[in-house]
C-alpha cells in the first residue's frame, strides 16, 4: 500500500542543469527579423551565442532566460512573425556540467527507503537519454 507520494523534477530541483534554448525569429518571406537582436536587448535577454543554420539564425539563451522569454513573447503579439525553437541541448544532460543538489537528493533517498512510499522524477527534456 503507498502512503506517501513524492514527485521530484530534475531541472533545478534535483540537479543544477545547464541547457540553452535556440530561438529564432522568421518574417513570413522566411528571411530573419533583423529586429530580433534587437528585441532580445530591450527585454534584457542576454543570448549566449547564436549559430546559422537553414532554419534560421538561432540566438541561444539560458533555460533561465528562456523562460523569461516565454512570459515576454506570449503577451505580445509579433504579427506575421513566427518565432522557431531549437531545444537539442534539452534532449540530454551533461555529467561534467549538471551539480546535484544534495538535500534534494537526501529527500529523495528517504522517500525511496521508504516502502509506503512511492517516488516519481518528471523532466520536461524530450528524448530519452537522462541518466
Amino acid at each position: 500500500m503507498i502512503d506517501n507520494l513524492f514527485v521530484f523534477d530534475f531541472d533545478d530541483t534535483l540537479a543544477k542543469t545547464i541547457a540553452h534554448i535556440g530561438v529564432a525569429r522568421i518574417m513570413p518571406t522566411g528571411e530573419d527579423d533583423d529586429l530580433f537582436p534587437m528585441w532580445l536587448e530591450n527585454n534584457d535577454l542576454h543570448h549566449e551565442f547564436l549559430k546559422t543554420s537553414p532554419d534560421g539564425t538561432f540566438y541561444y539563451l539560458p533555460s533561465e532566460v528562456f523562460a523569461t522569454y516565454q512570459k515576454i513573447a506570449v503577451k505580445e503579439d509579433i504579427g506575421d512573425v513566427k518565432d522557431i525553437f531549437d531545444f537539442q541541448e534539452t534532449a540530454g544532460v551533461d555529467p561534467n556540467t549538471t551539480q546535484p543538489h544534495q538535500g534534494i537528493i537526501e529527500i529523495l533517498k528517504q522517500a525511496q527507503n521508504n516502502p509506503n512510499s512511492k517516488v516519481i522524477i518528471v523532466t520536461a527534456r524530450g528524448g530519452g537519454d537522462v541518466p
